[in-house]
Formats: structure tokens, C-alpha cells, sequence
């Protein structure tokens, strides 16, 4: 019974990643969906600092910063741009970091 109950909170999380991500891709294109998931990399990063205080070498820091202007002007870009989508794949990016 207890490793359920410890597992409870990553369970929540990865369902509420999960309907993120169908909302996502309900409002709008895949490809749309999946350039807005590519940004799981630089939420992993700023989790691991903020609430493990794990610092990562300077290194993986600046190799985000083309994933995230990558990302910057695939949606600045996008004739199909929808706040629902990208709000809704960034909360996917966050529920999942669990």
C-alpha cells in the first residue's frame, strides 16, 4: 500500500501532462503541439535548479538557448497560432516534469 500512496502525486501529474497535450493537439496542428513540447528540455533545467538546487553545467544552459529561439520563431511565425494550444502543451511541459 505504500509505495501506491508515494506514487499517488506522479501519477496526478503525468494524467494532467497527458490532457494537456490532447488539448494541445485538439486545438491545433501536431507539428504546432510538438514545437511547443520541444521546450521540455528547458523545463527540466530551471525544475532542477529551483526545487533541487541541482546546477547543471554551463554548458547545457547555453545549448537551450537555440531550442528555445528555435521555438520563439516557430510560433511568431505560425499562421495557426492558438493561446489554447501553446498554454496547454506548456502546462503538458510542466505537469511532466514529475
Amino acid at each position: 500500500k505504500l509505495p501506491l500512496k508515494n506514487t499517488f502525486h506522479i501519477a496526478i501529474h503525468h494524467t494532467l501532462g497527458q490532457l494537456c497535450t490532447v488539448l494541445s493537439l485538439s486545438s491545433n496542428s501536431i507539428s504546432f503541439t510538438h514545437v511547443i513540447k520541444a521546450m521540455e528540455p528547458l523545463f527540466s533545467a530551471l525544475a532542477s535548479y529551483l526545487f533541487l538546487g541541482q546546477r547543471m553545467d554551463i554548458r547545457v544552459y547555453l545549448s537551450l538557448i537555440p531550442v528555445v529561439g528555435g521555438v520563439i520563431m516557430a510560433c511568431a511565425g505560425s499562421r495557426e497560432f492558438s493561446w489554447i494550444a501553446f498554454l496547454a502543451g506548456m502546462g503538458s511541459n510542466a505537469f511532466l516534469l514529475s
